[in-house]
């Protein structure tokens, strides 16, 4: 009997030491150079990118040299618990010594009818990458329609373009799991036909999309026909929203035949989904543009149409500041259904320029807008209009 269990201790030691330890995988760093063909063990036998993103098992890490990565067709990561980083040079050992503004790391469509990325992965980091030149493509940029977490650190999402009808996202599209955005540029995405939809980011379905840190710039909508360029920087349409210290800047919705077709909520479009909240802190939103057309524009900044007052989109700290309506109402906010919060914010100097438009700063067709402790340029025509809905100012400096 005492034999019996000696060899039984054994057996459990032997399988904790040996067997279970070896089952065990440990992550791994596979090495990625533009020219690389090797096994991706280390900078003297980097591999190729496509390579890299099929040999990663969960928790490895993928470590990219500077230089421009293309491809045939997407870079999919498919892979849970992938990190990828860009801003390395041949040789460099630790993730401190990497640059990714000195050591520029481009995933690059070469123009070509492709999207660059599509994260199908969970919990995936992209980190220090620059995401470019798509040309054609729905969501050309970066898309994740699937569970889990997405993070983008330290990432340029720019020069995207749509070439068809019924643009989604051509910069990054996300419909399901979560998103955090840090440090990221979203820059000169645009379109050239209509119905255009968040040509910056265009999120639908994602429980919860965070942006912190970043910057929404120069994306244009095309918009011609009569159909819309809607929320060209950020289109919002259901689950969380939380942006803070973000700036949206010089973003336009509209047409290039300037009677033609709607622009609206040329920075950020918030959108009617029951399932909604969205929080702005300390943002920054200048020189939007709608460009309207003969069907007008609702908001150069924003355009609020949320499926009912419980719904609630909340503006704290943040400046509205010398954006323009050419061809519509409402300079800075158009407010079609739902409620919006503006806490300790400005509101200044934004302005409708068309005959026969008005609201310089805040047009209400419908849905409750509050500001407390913020500075609007004027609370009376023609700067605050009300056709419908309420408008509540207390207190207020003009």
């Amino acid at each position: 009997m005492k034999n019996t269990v000696r060899w039984l201790l054994v057996i459990v030691a032997f399988w904790c030491l040996g067997v279970g330890g070896a089952s065990e995988v440990q992550a791994a760093t596979n090495y990625v150079t533009v020219t690389g063909t090797g096994s991706g063990a280390d900078w003297a036998n980097a591999t190729s990118l496509t390579n890299a993103l099929v040999i990663s098992q969960s928790n490895d890490v993928i470590w990219l040299e500077q230089g421009t990565y293309t491809n045939t067709a997407t870079f999919t990561i498919a892979s849970n618990n992938v990190s990828l980083y860009g801003g390395f040079t041949n040789g460099m050992a630790t993730l401190a010594e990497r640059n990714w503004t000195s050591y520029p790391t481009l995933l690059d469509g070469k123009a070509q009818n492709i999207r660059v990325v599509t994260v199908s992965g969970a919990n995936v980091l992209l980190d220090g990458l620059i995401i470019t030149n798509s040309y054609g493509a729905a969501a050309g940029g970066i898309t994740k329609t699937t569970a889990g977490a997405l993070t983008l650190a330290n990432c340029r999402v720019v020069n995207h373009v749509r070439t068809a009808s019924s643009t989604q996202g051509v910069g990054a599209y996300f419909s399901n799991g979560s998103v955090l955005m840090t440090n990221c540029v979203i820059s000169r995405n645009s379109a050239t036909d209509h119905s255009v939809l968040g040509l910056g980011v265009y999120s639908k379905g994602a429980s919860l999309l965070q942006v912190v840190d970043c910057v929404f710039s120069n994306q244009y909508g095309d918009g011609s026909g009569s159909r819309t360029a809607t929320g060209v920087g950020l289109f919002f349409d259901q689950g969380q929203l939380q942006v803070f210290r973000s700036v949206f800047l010089n973003n336009a919705a509209g047409a290039n035949n300037f009677y033609q077709g709607w622009g609206g909520g040329s920075a950020v479009y918030l959108g009617n989904n029951a399932t909604f909240s969205a929080v702005f802190s300390n943002c920054v939103f200048r020189g939007n543009a709608g460009l309207g057309g003969s069907g007008q524009g609702a908001g150069a900044v924003a355009w609020v149409q949320l499926a009912d007052n419980t719904k609630t989109a909340a503006f704290v700290n943040c400046t509205f500041a010398y954006n323009t309506n050419f061809n519509g109402n409402g300079g800075a906010f158009y407010v079609s259904s739902g409620t919006v919060e503006l806490r300790n914010s400005l509101l200044w100097s934004n302005t409708v320029t068309a005959s026969g438009t008005t609201g310089r700063e805040v047009y209400m067709a419908g849905g409750t807008l509050r500001a407390r402790y913020s500075g609007i340029t004027g609370t009376t025509l023609p700067h605050v209009y009300v056709s419908s809905g309420s408008l509540t100012l207390s207190p207020v400096m003009t």
